[in-house]
């Protein structure tokens, strides 16, 4: 808006107060500015998101990887995996092997206290619950964005030539200052604040630019919803919980690592804590559902008050 005020002062002998609203009446009468001015800023928004959901993606829970079945607590869950990485392979020998052993030892242990634990905070010891087993129904994020579709229906009123457009643009700003009376022949104004704004001619190249964006986040929100399709909200919370369950596990089984007089025990011991920590953050990562960024976007940018 400001921009606008500073061209109607260089071909206008007008007052700051009547160019501040000749400026006002020229960014009403041709709103393909402010459009441009929320695509722009719906690009940027949009590349960000779409730089966080291909992280969700590419990161996200395993679909297929489950432990238990639906009345599967996180107590039990937690028994069913020192169960299944409970059983020490061999490694090594002498020493060292008991020592590796005995991490595997610990690790069982602590687990089962773990899980007593919290089969007395029922809070926190839930059920996994029954998987959704019907398709999603359609994300409303497959819809178009509205100033996508602003910009669509502003594209098409327009001539498909650019002088043509110039034409259009030139006789609205014309008719939008004549009542202000600028001083001087609003035609000839009106043609030089248009000769000022070269952006509009970028016009479409920014509407392809916002639909590619646009096409690139749905596809990814499309791969998003299928990744997660038969998650229901109550398994959602279960997974997290006892992915958070596992990664502390992890924390304290590290913490705990052996310390002998026997170098050998350390080094098993050590060696077998290293791996228990690694298999279980590895479990947690396949377990985790991260929350979906939910940023608002409005339809138009705020316009100045000049």
């Amino acid at each position: 808006m400001y921009e606008i005020g500073e061209m109607i002062r260089r071909h206008a002998p007008v007052p700051d107060d009547d160019a501040a609203a000749a400026a006002w009446a020229v960014w009403h009468a041709v709103p393909e500015l402010d459009l441009m001015a929320s695509a722009r800023d719906r690009c940027k928004h949009a590349k960000s998101l779409l730089g966080t959901l291909r992280e969700l993606v590419l990161h996200g829970p395993d679909p297929a990887f489950e432990i238990g079945d639906p009345d599967t607590t996180i107590a039990d869950a937690l028994r069913l995996e020192a169960e299944r990485i409970g059983h020490a392979p061999m490694a090594g020998e002498g020493e060292h092997q008991v020592g590796y052993r005995a991490a595997y030892a610990a690790f069982v242990k602590q687990m089962a206290h773990r899980a007593r634990e919290l089969e007395g905070l029922p809070e926190r010891n839930p059920r996994r619950g029954v998987l959704a087993t019907t398709a999603p129904s359609a994300d409303p994020t497959d819809s178009p964005t509205p100033v996508l579709v602003a910009l669509r229906d502003a594209v098409a009123a327009l001539p498909h030539q650019r002088d043509a457009r110039r034409e259009r643009w030139t006789a609205r700003v014309t008719n939008a200052i004549e009542p202000l009376h600028p001083g001087v022949d609003p035609t000839a104004l009106g043609r030089a604040i248009v000769a000022d704004l070269p952006e509009l001619d970028r016009l479409d190249e920014t509407l392809g630019r916002l639909e590619r964006i646009e096409e690139q986040l749905a596809a990814t929100q499309r791969r998003l919803a299928a990744q997660r399709a038969h998650l229901t909200e109550e398994v959602i919370r279960w997974r997290n919980a006892l992915a958070r369950e596992l990664r502390q596990q992890a924390d304290h089984h590290v913490a705990a690592t052996g310390i002998s007089l026997d170098a050998d025990f350390t080094a098993g011991f050590t060696l077998a804590s290293d791996q228990i920590a690694r298999h279980l953050r590895e479990r947690a990562d396949r377990l985790a559902v991260a929350d979906l960024p939910k940023p608002s976007f409005p339809m138009t940018r705020a316009r100045d008050a000049t």
